[in-house]
């Protein structure tokens, strides 16, 4: 199994739900996290200035999956997330090796 955490735009958090409901993975944890990246992110004002900020809003999306389903649920994500702008967001995919069900305490390989 594999972990996928994505933080993305809290602007693409509707999207990215339905996109990945669309395929199968209706399943998810999500939060509200703050951080920043190696550049500044830029923000677009109403003005239609631009503001570049070192401290973002974020959410994160944890999604649990089987290894087959690696490459539809990455690239689902970046297909809904991607506007080729710094602060778009990143990806990080982790190895599950075991996990449990709380309520039956069995194991779910």
């Amino acid at each position: 199994m594999k972990e996928v955490t994505a933080i993305i735009r809290p602007s693409k958090v509707e999207q990215t739900k339905k996109a990945l409901e669309k395929i199968g993975f209706p399943f998810y944890t999500g939060r509200s996290v703050n951080g920043r990246g190696k550049m500044p992110a830029e923000i677009k004002l109403p003005n239609n200035g631009i503001m570049k900020t070192s401290f973002m809003s974020y959410r994160k999306f944890i999604i649990v999956i089987d290894d087959e389903n690696l490459d539809i649920v990455v690239k689902t994500i970046i297909d809904v997330n991607s506007t080729n702008n710094i602060g778009d967001g990143k990806i990080f995919v982790s190895d599950v090796l075991r996990s449990y069900v709380i309520s039956s305490g069995d194991i779910m390989d």
